[in-house]
């Protein structure tokens, strides 16, 4: 059989090596800017949930389970979003994936920590991108995951397309 019968015979072959082809290791900038992005939603669950609390208590909310709430809904958004299609919203946005496809709860888990340590050290673990061989944070090391480019990438988060 002849490579351009080969070719032929499996075009699932043929557009996994496209897709290859066109994606890339998403830089520094555009990762930060699709956090920057992802704020968005967090602080509207994060102001929705005060509003509720502090109309159901009749005053501020504070304490040590208001924050953990406040974490739970953090957690919940990353880890629908990643362990669903692969993106958050401000990935979208950037036209940044996930890699592989669909990542489990544990490695989302991973991934969460990753990134927050990363940034607790003064945004270390995300400038590791820069000295890293293969351009990977801490996030993606620990979870075994990475953001990729994809300059083609379009759909809806939400539908999952």
């Amino acid at each position: 059989m002849s490579n351009e019968q080969a070719s032929t015979d499996d075009p699932g072959q043929t557009q996994q090596a496209a897709t290859a082809t066109r994606r890339r290791r998403a830089g520094l900038v555009r990762i930060l800017a699709s956090m920057l992005y992802d704020l968005l939603p967090i602080a509207g669950f994060w102001l929705l949930t005060s509003l509720i609390l502090v109309f159901a208590r009749g005053s501020a909310v504070t304490g040590a389970l208001y924050q953990t709430l406040l974490f739970l809904e953090l957690f919940g958004y990353f880890a629908f979003s990643w362990v669903r299609r692969g993106q958050t919203l401000g990935m979208v946005a950037w036209k940044l994936r996930l890699e592989p496809v669909p990542i489990t709860f544990t490695q989302a888990a991973l991934r969460l920590l990753g990134a927050m340590l990363g940034a607790l050290a003064f945004g270390l673990g995300y400038f590791w991108i820069l000295i890293d061989r293969d351009q990977r944070s801490w996030a993606d090391i620990l979870s075994g995951s990475r953001i990729d480019y994809d300059p083609q990438l379009g759909g809806s988060w939400w539908s999952g397309s």
